[in-house]
Formats: C-alpha cells, structure tokens, sequence
C-alpha cells in the first residue's frame, strides 16, 4: 500500500475517505422552494382576481339574504388577505426548515 492511499484504520482513503465532507444544500434549496411557491401563487391570485371580486360582488339571481350577504362578505375578506396568508405560510415554511437545519438536519 502506498503512502497516498494510508488513512485511518479501517478506511481506503481517497475520495470515499471518512476525511470527505459533504455539504448539502437543503436550506438554500429550501429559500428556492420559497422564492417559486411565493411567485406561483401570487401569479395564480393575480390571475383570479380578475374573476372573482366580480363573482362575489353580484349574489346569486332570485336570492337575497342576510345570510348570503354575511356569507359574501367573510368570502371577500378571505380574498383580500389571500397574499398575506400565503406568504405567512411559506415564511412558516422557511423558519421551520431552517430550525430543522440548525439540528443537524436529516
């Protein structure tokens, strides 16, 4: 055996050696996921929010009610803030990912 191929007992040394470090890219991966899922859905909101505030704003023809028009009315405001829930839950995403690299990962 050569000098170049000697390592720790037990080892072959080389490239497959237990002195190779491995680096894994999840939290970068993971700040990607965030950048595209961010943009897709405020593409697919964009895209909707031509339709909908038309659809919610003319109730169903022949019916009327106080309900409906309540109903309506959260619908809405769940749309309004469409934008800040989706960027909530992928910031969630992102520090639970991190907190799960800062552990030693998988």
């Amino acid at each position: 055996m050569s000098p170049v191929e000697r390592g720790p007992a037990g080892s072959k040394g080389g490239v497959d050696g237990p002195e190779t470090v491995t680096r894994s890219a999840g939290l970068a991966f993971a700040i990607v996921t965030l950048v595209a899922g961010v943009a897709a859905g405020m593409l697919i909101y964009i895209a909707l929010d031509q339709f909908v505030p038309g659809i919610l704003s003319q109730p169903p023809v022949g019916v009327q009610s106080s309900e409906l028009n309540e109903s309506i009315g959260y619908v809405s405001t769940i749309w309004e803030l469409l934008p800040f829930f989706i960027v909530t839950i992928a910031a969630i995403g992102l520090i639970s990912r991190a907190a799960f690299e800062s552990r030693g990962g998988i």
